[in-house]
């Protein structure tokens, strides 16, 4: 779907319409490049989740869908 899991994008002058640093959120300081914004975040890990955090809520959603489950109504836990 887009890189995963490789090095850091080489750096580039950051595009004028975009506040890097507010983009930074709490992540590492790091320079602009252009792997990162606008799609290819998702693959790292200090931005997104990966593939499986991205991806699951469409794939993972098919097994609970065919076998028709519902919300639970009920809950415990073992202390």
């Amino acid at each position: 779907m887009w890189p995963q899991g490789g090095g850091r994008p080489p750096e580039k002058p950051v595009t004028e319409n975009l506040s890097w640093d507010l983009w930074l959120g709490p992540a590492a300081e790091r320079p602009f490049g252009s792997g990162y914004h606008p799609f290819a975040w998702r693959g790292f890990w200090d931005f997104g989740s990966g593939t499986l955090g991205d991806m699951a809520c469409h794939t993972m959603n098919m097994p609970f869908r065919a076998l028709d489950l519902r919300n639970p109504a009920t809950a415990s836990t073992r202390v």
